[in-house]
């Protein structure tokens, strides 16, 4: 076997181990948990106006065993009969391996133009169904030794959230410790 046939066959090797090595060793989406949530005001004036007052705990918890995670883009939308009423977006932040991160949300506010609010009464104990999207930008990080030859794998997440949010009075409410699991509706490595 000549030099040449010796080198091409060590390097498709080499890449050929590198991409079995990716393939099996892929970063995790993280996990999305609703674990508390509060709605104090829920209420329609002129027929399109919606006054609100949702508040929400929502745990984003890193499955990693290797990776860490940087949070890019995050965004958050709640929603109400498939309409949304307010859009958070937070600061970036980091988490390590199998960390879990509690992020303490407040959408209070009120949305013009809503429609087929009329015929909705808002009364203290009804349960509403409101949706709350959460978009993410991912960055995964294994260590600075492996960074330079492996890259930063990088991945878009869109989770949607289902909530039951009882409506609560200023007097004797509390909030709801809901567990709610949320979708994952999109994952996408870039």
């Amino acid at each position: 076997m000549n030099l040449w046939a010796t080198i091409t066959l060590v390097t498709f090797t080499a890449y050929a181990l590198c991409i079995v090595i990716s393939l099996y060793n892929h970063p995790l989406i993280p996990n999305s948990v609703v674990t508390r949530a509060s709605l104090t005001e829920f209420s329609v004036t002129n027929t399109t106006t919606l006054h609100y007052n949702l508040a929400l705990n929502i745990s984003l918890r890193n499955p990693n065993k290797y990776y860490r995670t940087y949070y890019d883009n995050i965004e958050l939308t709640a929603s109400y009969k498939n309409q949304a009423f307010r859009t958070v977006n937070l600061n970036s932040f980091y988490q390590g391996v199998k960390n879990t991160t509690v992020l303490t949300l407040s959408f209070k506010g009120h949305q013009h133009g809503l429609v087929n609010l009329s015929n909705v009464t808002f009364t203290a104990g009804t349960h509403y169904h409101i949706d709350v999207k959460l978009y993410l930008q991912n960055v995964y990080l294994v260590s600075p030794r492996t960074t330079w030859f492996m890259g930063s794998p990088q991945s878009r997440s869109e989770f949607t959230c289902h909530l039951q949010v009882p409506l609560v009075n200023y007097i004797d409410g509390q909030a709801s410790n809901i567990t709610t699991k949320c979708d994952s509706d999109f994952n996408f490595f870039l």
